[in-house]
């Protein structure tokens, strides 16, 4: 269960105080009920949560796969270089994405960049003994 603000607020790029301004103007309902307070804790997977009339799509994580190109460096952030999350669609900015292992800066190849810690682990973890592919 989660509160019903963080929850748009994972799923759209609003703030936690523009959901609350939806709930104000009773924008925003969970199962067909109007919601009265942002800290209202709903189940994301189940509930149906509508914001300004559209259902919203819950997803608890993001995998994208990315042909990383050159020049760009496999970090969230750098003050130099720009980053491979800047290739990432803005919808999912809000999202804590980061790059699953790293590429060097011009070196180009098949890159995994997501926002679930537990499946980075496994796949880079040496005690799984996921085998990499050095060319």
């Amino acid at each position: 269960m989660e509160r019903v603000d963080k929850v748009i607020g994972s799923i759209t790029n609003l703030s936690r105080n523009d959901v609350k301004k939806y709930i104000k103007k009773k924008l925003v309902m969970v199962n067909n009920k109007i919601v009265e307070s942002p800290k209202i804790k709903i189940n994301p997977e189940v509930d149906i949560v509508i914001l300004d009339g559209k259902a919203l799509k819950y997803q608890k994580y993001i995998y994208l796969i990315l042909n990383k190109p050159k020049g760009y460096v496999s970090a969230t952030t750098d003050n130099i270089s720009k980053t491979v999350i800047d290739l990432c669609p803005t919808k999912f900015r809000n999202r804590n994405l980061f790059p699953v292992g790293r590429l060097d800066k011009d070196t180009t190849g098949l890159m995994i960049i997501t926002d679930d810690g537990n499946f980075a682990h496994n796949i880079l973890s040496p005690k799984k003994h996921i085998k990499k592919n050095t060319m």
